[in-house]
């Protein structure tokens, strides 16, 4: 018998790869070093650039007097692609569409203002979303209030039918 017939190829055996998983079943696997040193630089330069004179005309009539704070910014392994996570003042919840579509449009322009601010020669391309953190501690927040009283009106009831 040939050799070919009974083992694969040595292609074969190279190419055979597991997909990455993604969505829910990827795995949590924490940034590297340069990877949280980017992201860090990113967002102080970004923070920068949002609240420098270049970018006031554009954000002025969306934003008044209220500026886009920089949450977090999580970059991926190759240092390419950057999320960059912001939020606004409790005064412009209404108007955050508008500050999306805002960030949206004036992505490259700030991705361009960012070597001004900053020491590196290159910086990744951007997308912008939303931090819906505080939304969410607030709704865990308000479920806690009210499971502590669901749970002190269960007890008044028990006491009640122990009385009688």
């Amino acid at each position: 018998m040939r050799r070919n017939e009974l083992s694969p190829s040595w292609k074969q055996i190279d190419v055979f790869e597991l997909d990455p998983l993604k969505g829910d079943d990827a795995p949590n696997i924490p940034d590297t070093v340069r990877q949280r040193a980017v992201s860090d630089i990113l967002l102080g330069v970004i923070q920068d650039v949002l609240n420098g004179p270049e970018m006031e005309p554009a954000l002025r009539p969306v934003l008044g007097n209220f500026h886009v704070e920089i949450t977090r910014v999580k970059m991926t392994p190759n240092l390419r692609s950057a999320s960059v996570f912001w939020r606004v003042a409790d005064e412009l919840q209404g108007s955050e569409q508008s500050v999306q579509m805002l960030l949206n449009e004036n992505r490259d322009h700030i991705r361009k203002l960012l070597p001004a601010y900053s020491t590196r020669p290159r910086f990744p391309q951007m997308s912008f979303i939303k931090d819906r953190k505080a939304e969410y501690e607030r709704t865990v927040e308000q479920l806690i209030q009210e499971a502590k009283q669901a749970d002190g009106f269960i007890k008044d009831s028990s006491k009640l039918s122990e009385e009688v």
